[in-house]
């Protein structure tokens, strides 16, 4: 495994030219703290994006700028680059990488998908209490007696939400409406089914988040410009 770490190094060494910029991010699972690192360069008119590093940073105790900073110079220097190949980085848009940005005197673009993301978190919490009302009634109608009798009215299954995804409440919307004359035979959670007008402002709901679902889709594509991002973010 040790030959072929080196030998993976090498080739994205030989590949990479000196000017290039960087993609971070940093993800947290129980105790430990990771970052990921992708190189983003051009090669013949081909975009490349390259996984550089994925590990813990190298001071554990420290996530401040200057410990990232550190741990993107080893990095790079991993395959030969230091930080004067760098053009711009990328990142989400908090303090954290707003200082990086600042004392590597880069420019930062900010993550679209994350402005995106805040922006769609703002416009769920207008609808907070219904949704959470919806999930109960999606939690109870997984119940096993629940579900039997749900079954008898429709092969279609609850969907919960994921709070952290603001996809899944998408999905858990879309099911509900698919079901809620369903729900209405199962007594158990008659009280849980929103009523009518509530429907409607679900329905709205739905049609905002696949709009949002679409532009979440064009942000991600690889033909997507910077000019685009501002057009879509812009238009909201």
């Amino acid at each position: 495994m040790v030959l072929v770490e080196r030998k993976v190094e090498t080739a994205i060494a030989q590949e990479m030219p000196d000017s290039i910029g960087i993609m971070f991010d940093g993800w947290s699972t129980g105790s430990t703290y990771y970052v990921g690192v992708y190189a983003t360069y051009v090669v013949e008119d081909s975009p490349r994006r390259v996984l550089l590093a994925f590990a813990p940073l190298l001071e554990e105790n420290d996530f401040g700028a200057d410990a990232h900073i550190t741990f993107i110079t080893e990095t790079l220097a991993v395959f030969g680059k230091r930080l004067d190949c760098l053009r711009f980085i990328v990142g989400d848009n908090c303090t954290t990488n707003q200082a990086i940005a600042t004392r590597m005197g880069l420019p930062l673009v900010g993550c679209a998908s994350h402005r995106l993301n805040l922006a769609i978190q703002q416009h769920l919490a207008e609808h907070e209490a219904l949704l959470a009302q919806v999930n109960e009634l999606m939690c109870q109608l997984g119940t096993k007696r629940n579900a039997g009798t749900l079954r008898k009215y429709t092969d279609v299954r609850s969907v919960k939400r994921n709070v952290t995804r603001w996809s899944s409440t998408l999905k858990m919307v879309k099911r509900f409406l698919q079901i809620k004359d369903a729900a209405k035979h199962v007594e158990a959670v008659e009280e849980l089914v929103p009523r009518s007008r509530d429907c409607r402002r679900l329905m709205k709901l739905q049609d905002d988040l696949r709009a949002l679902d679409s532009i979440c889709l064009k942000l991600q594509s690889n033909e997507t410009t910077l000019a685009d991002v501002r057009t879509c973010l812009m238009g909201l």
